[in-house]
């Protein structure tokens, strides 16, 4: 059972606001709060991606969720081997959405009505 009023908006407020807070109480820096940002933007969209979302439309948010995930990684990692591993999941994602398809969905029959009587 899915929960269609959930939407992804939510979860990237929330991720603004906790990002916020830990950088305005003192938790993280500005620039780690950025990292924390994206992080947890990009965990919403993959849970978003699993949990909510149709078929058809669940690589696109696992697939965008990894890629801004991945941009956390700056804060720890040297430039050259975030943006390395920023390309790595990027051409990762290319390649799934080349050779993974999701399931064929049915369109709905149009119900016929039934013969009136003459």
């Amino acid at each position: 059972m899915r929960n269609r009023s959930a939407g992804w908006g939510i979860g990237v407020i929330i991720a603004v606001l906790i990002s916020l807070a830990l950088i305005l109480f003192g938790v993280v820096s500005t620039i780690n709060g950025i990292a924390v940002l994206f992080a947890l933007n990009g965990i919403w969209f993959v849970v978003f991606g699993l949990a909510f979302t149709r078929a058809r439309d669940r690589l696109y948010f696992i697939g965008w969720g990894l890629v801004v995930a991945v941009l956390s990684t700056f804060a720890f990692l040297k430039w050259e081997y975030a943006l390395g591993l920023e390309v790595v999941v990027i051409l990762l994602v290319v390649v799934l959405s080349i050779f993974w398809k999701p399931p064929p969905s049915f369109p709905s029959q149009p119900t016929q009505a039934a013969p009136q009587p003459a």
